[in-house]
């Protein structure tokens, strides 16, 4: 057993090695306002290695490409005009959750919606257009041929037809597609519409707490409110006197070694905060400041996918699950 531990440990680490060379190198060729793309990026590359989108194996590649190609046109789009970025945004994040929840379980959508998230929530100025293209064309490319050599074998995958003919308003993925796409909308409009700081932290909110059921989102609001807070708390002790200043780089390379043994969402979150604080410092005035803007932005985002529930009550048509929708009740 400790040697299985001890191999497991090494892998890991390997894999935060990786993964932060990864980001460093993408960061050096297309900008440090397109770094956060690359963790999506590498999520997407892990990920896609090791499960199939449930496309057709033809088609695929070409849908992977061109959802991100779309995603850095409306992309560019909310940086001009924050009313238009309402209409690219909505359709944008609907069809790419449409065309990546085949197996809507395996939540191969994220990768997706990483991508664009993080990026909304660097904002880039006319100078720093091309490098944003190209990071997303980069992206689709890298994850288009990684998926096509990886998954060449796989048949019975849907096509684009039949996920249009599979849509309907009474099927569970339908449903969780539009929530998704209304959440993160609004989201987005709110960041953009106020030019919020570290307004993506909203956007990831409503992301990691929009599930297909509500009993799900009810018991994710519960720990990721309970897990900001600890965090905060932790933050606050940590960088404000607990250690020394000059450890401070160290003491975070070890919690992000630590997070990836975590498979509690709620000890996950303690760890996210502490970490999306750090990187926030230099922002805001304080850490303080940090920590009460971490928690309201939380509150808001909470706020935001209650909202969306409320509307799915209202227009609730007795949505039934398919086969094909998965076992959703496994996510976690």
């Amino acid at each position: 057993m400790n040697k299985d531990f001890i191999k497991l440990a090494i892998k890991k680490l390997l894999l935060l090695l990786f993964i932060v060379a990864f980001v460093l190198l993408f960061s050096a060729l297309f900008g440090s306002e397109n770094q956060l793309i690359a963790v999506g990026l590498i999520t997407g590359l892990i990920m896609f290695y090791n499960i199939d989108l449930g496309l057709d194996r033809k088609q695929a590649p070409f849908i992977i490409f061109g959802i991100c190609f779309l995603m850095a046109i409306a992309n560019i789009v909310s940086f001009y005009n924050v009313y238009l970025a309402i209409l690219f945004n909505a359709v944008t994040i609907y069809l790419f959750m449409s065309l990546s929840t085949v197996h809507l379980a395996y939540k191969t959508y994220i990768p997706f919606a990483l991508i664009y998230v993080f990026a909304q929530g660097m904002p880039i100025n006319e100078g720093q257009i091309l490098k944003r293209t190209l990071a997303f064309v980069v992206s689709g490319v890298a994850l288009a041929l990684l998926y096509a050599i990886k998954h060449r074998k796989l048949e019975n995958g849907k096509t684009i037809k039949d996920i249009y003919n599979s849509v309907s308003i009474s099927k569970e993925t339908t449903v969780f597609n539009i929530k998704m796409a209304l959440g993160l909308t609004i989201s987005m409009f709110l960041t953009d519409f106020f030019t919020i700081e570290k307004g993506m932290w909203i956007s990831v909110t409503v992301m990691s707490l929009t599930q297909p059921h509500f009993h799900m989102t009810k018991e994710r609001i519960k720990h990721r409110f309970l897990g900001t807070v600890i965090g905060v708390i932790c933050f606050l002790i940590m960088f404000n006197g607990l250690v020394p200043e000059q450890y401070l780089g160290f003491v975070i390379a070890i919690l992000s070694y630590i997070y990836t043994f975590i498979q509690s969402y709620y000890i996950q979150i303690i760890f996210v905060t502490i970490n999306s604080l750090n990187s926030a410092q230099g922002i805001f005035d304080t850490s303080y400041k940090s920590g009460a803007y971490r928690i309201s932005f939380i509150l808001l985002g909470i706020l935001i996918v209650l909202f969306v529930v409320f509307i799915e009550k209202i227009l609730d048509k007795n949505v039934k699950e398919y086969s094909d929708d998965e076992d959703v009740l496994t996510n976690t």
